[in-house]
């Protein structure tokens, strides 16, 4: 039973932490593609990670770290196709791939932006540190600093963000996967280092249950790895 629960205690840390990838492959006809090799590689994995597509040519990749992959997908008398993108913090990835007849000519697709509609069904925004923050007009790169360029947000007590309406002590704040809020004032805690922190989640609304729970919203932040 302890067993048990600390595995459940794991996986919901990292379903905070990670993202994930779902498509369908179909031929040029539109019918699936059943046992098509998806090969799945990036920055935030070591070496690759494989799924054979079901009899409906779907995949999932899931707990996936955030960072920048490509997905090549094969299938025997197809060409193959390979397609990047960058994966953020809580989003799933929707990837549907056309695999025409012909020679082995790899076709190369790059994914710019997920559709808002696939992206999830929570409110949220994400900000990645190495970019976005950086354009922020913000004095500091605190994750209480950075979450208040969300929407649906409002200083409560010593600044601690209130997030929907909600008093600041039912704000969630999660560092990798682990919460470390505040249970009596809200926020998040001082002891992290600023230029350590990779990525920060701020989810309004709509928040899945995995989060805990809580009558605000969460700010959700993950370190860099190395």
């Amino acid at each position: 039973m302890v067993l048990l629960l600390c595995m459940t205690g794991m996986v919901l840390a990292q379903t905070r932490t990670t993202g994930r990838v779902i498509g369908k492959v179909v031929d040029e006809a539109g019918a699936a593609i059943e046992g098509a090799l998806v090969t799945l590689e990036g920055t935030g994995i070591p070496g690759q990670r494989q799924a054979n597509t079901n009899a409906a040519g779907e995949f999932i990749f899931d707990l996936v770290p955030v960072g920048d992959y490509l997905v090549t997908v094969s299938a025997p008398s197809k060409s193959p196709v390979q397609v990047t993108f960058t994966l953020q913090l809580g989003q799933t990835v929707p990837l549907d791939v056309v695999l025409k007849a012909g020679p082995e000519i790899t076709e190369e697709i790059t994914v710019t932006s997920v559709p808002a509609k696939m992206a999830t069904t929570a409110q949220e925004v994400n900000f990645s540190v190495d970019t976005t923050v950086e354009e922020l007009p913000i004095q500091n790169r605190t994750i209480e600093a950075v979450a208040f360029n969300a929407p649906n947000m409002a200083p409560g007590p010593n600044t601690t963000p209130r997030i929907s309406g909600a008093p600041a002590f039912d704000t969630v704040v999660l560092l990798d996967g682990a919460e470390v809020s505040d249970p009596f004032f809200g926020g998040a805690p001082v002891l992290y280092i600023e230029d350590a922190i990779k990525d920060i989640q701020v989810l309004t609304s709509g928040v899945s249950a995995r989060y805990g729970r809580f009558a605000g919203g969460v700010m959700n932040a993950i370190t860099k790895s190395g």
